[in-house]
């Protein structure tokens, strides 16, 4: 059985909010959720910026949002920084993403038949 490696992600949380991010390659979809009882923020506008650049997003549902970079991410650590705006809720959430390889995910891609 083949399996696929899992996806980077990043999470920044606050009393508030809690983002999730899924990185595939070029492409991000993040995930925004009320941190007290996880249910998706309706009606939210949301800002990010990795490494200081503005990201721009496209909502999808209520606490889905989806953006396609240009290029892929460099490896190294990416700073995150998300404004969240919902109602009369606003925070600012930061985090960091890890796009470092760890060397037994590359031995066992090597190891694999």
């Amino acid at each position: 059985m083949m399996t696929r490696p899992m996806l980077p992600r990043f999470t920044a949380v606050s009393e508030l909010f809690e983002l999730v991010g899924v990185v595939d390659g070029k492409h991000i979809t993040l995930y925004l959720d009320r941190f007290a009882d996880n249910s998706p923020v309706k009606d939210a506008t949301l800002e990010l910026q990795l490494d200081g650049k503005a990201i721009p997003l496209e909502t999808h549902a209520d606490g889905e949002f989806e953006a396609t970079l240009q290029d892929a991410l460099n490896p190294g650590v990416v700073s995150v920084t998300a404004t969240v705006v919902a109602g009369q809720d606003a925070d600012l959430l930061a985090g960091e993403l890890d796009l470092h390889e760890l060397p037994h995910a590359a031995a066992a891609a090597v190891a694999a038949p």
